[in-house]
């Protein structure tokens, strides 16, 4: 009967070491499975990473030319603007110059120097439209 009990008592033990053996190695693929997908989606993630600063350097170049634009565009405007305020200037000057002759403020050799001397300065900003003041600069001076 000892030995009918030992029996048992081996056949238990090598039961349970089966048992035990069975599910380590099931352990074992299942976490061999989970470090599959693991590592999986370790790269997708590190090929989104690659992705995302690829957009955010696309993002920031086109914002850099998008500030550029716009700073050229500023600075276009901002000469425009000078040249149209140095234009009425100019036209002011020739106004007013020969209103003050009209007054008789002025002599007529003095009004014409101011005056051409605009034009000069007109010459740079708009040479059309210069060509139509000078036209009419001579009219006026010939009409005297």
């Amino acid at each position: 009967m000892l030995d009918k009990s030992e029996k048992i008592k081996n056949y238990s033990i090598a039961i349970a070491c089966i048992v035990v053996c069975i599910f380590f190695v099931s352990y074992i693929f299942y976490l061999n499975k989970k470090i599959e997908v693991q590592s999986k989606l370790n790269k997708d993630i590190i090929v989104l990473n690659k992705d995302i600063i690829v957009k955010v350097d696309q993002l920031y170049e086109d914002y850099k030319l998008a500030v550029k634009i716009q700073s050229d565009a500023q600075l276009a405007l901002y000469e425009r603007s000078e040249s149209v305020a140095k234009f009425i200037n100019e036209i002011s000057l020739i106004v007013s110059t020969r209103f003050l002759e009209s007054e008789e403020l002025l002599r007529h050799a003095e009004a014409d120097m101011i005056v051409i001397d605009s034009i000069r300065n007109l010459q740079e900003i708009n040479p059309r439209i210069t060509n139509i003041i000078n036209i009419l600069n001579k009219k006026f001076i010939n009409s005297r």
